[in-house]
């Protein structure tokens, strides 16, 4: 990884609507420096604690040490757990790639690079800007509106210091989400757009959130797909009498 590259895991809940989901950014959370068997173990735990359905996750460069250990069952020595393996739905070589022939196919392997690199970059950019333009993306208040919150909501003074920085730390890397988006820079070239990150800064946090929509417009197109063939069903019954 770059100096300045991190781990981030972004939770987004999707909430069916007319042919497209809301989504709403409800946790993040980054790690730093840590071997990729802990972070896959961290992985694993928000994955189950926050009761999610898919993982999405870029399985290019450095980062497939982290997909290679959570293709292992992952014993969780702090709660006394284990946690299946899990593998790639999406890519059959990333899926006999996995270290266990039974993982669970839950993964959505996604690799920015090669010759689709740039195309994919520029699909992920314009559809994070339309769904922030449509008002498609619920994220959560700033740091200090969230701490506030917090404080007259759920008792923080009398918490310990650790479940405190706990409860406000969402709030605190939503703040540094907008802060990456608002520091991008925008690049051109063949005919696509690509977001980078200034000298000094970061873009994890954009994309982790970028690649988790890229996903979340697949599973629209399929809703829209299966609404358009109800719709035309729904159609035909009108005007049909069975008898």
């Amino acid at each position: 990884m770059k100096a300045n590259d991190s781990t981030v895991f972004t939770f987004i809940r999707c909430i069916p609507a007319d042919g497209y989901y809301v989504k709403s950014v409800e946790y993040i959370e980054t790690m730093d420096g840590e071997h990729s068997a802990i972070q896959a173990l961290r992985l694993k735990q928000l994955f189950y604690d926050l009761n999610c359905d898919y993982c999405v996750m870029d399985t290019a460069g450095n980062s497939i040490s982290i997909y290679e250990e959570c293709s292992k069952i992952t014993f969780d020595n702090i709660r006394g757990i284990e946690y299946p393996a899990w593998c790639a739905m999406n890519d059959d070589k990333m899926k006999d790639r996995a270290y266990d022939p039974n993982a669970v196919p839950l993964i959505q392997s996604i690799k920015v690079a090669g010759a689709s690199g740039a195309q994919t970059n520029h699909e992920m950019a314009t559809y994070t800007k339309t769904q922030f333009e449509q008002k498609k993306i619920k994220l959560l208040c700033n740091e200090n509106e969230g701490r506030e919150y917090m404080i007259e909501n759920h008792k923080l003074m009398g918490m310990e210091s650790t479940k405190v920085v706990n409860m406000i730390v969402p709030y605190v890397q939503t703040s540094r989400l907008v802060s990456e988006m608002i520091n991008l820079e925008m690049q051109t070239g063949g005919g696509y757009i690509k977001l980078v990150e200034p000298s000094g800064h970061r873009k994890d946090r954009y994309s982790s959130l970028s690649y988790c929509l890229y996903y979340i417009k697949g599973l629209e197109s399929a809703m829209r797909v299966k609404q358009d063939d109800r719709d035309d069903f729904e159609i035909l019954a009108e005007y049909t009498n069975f008898f």
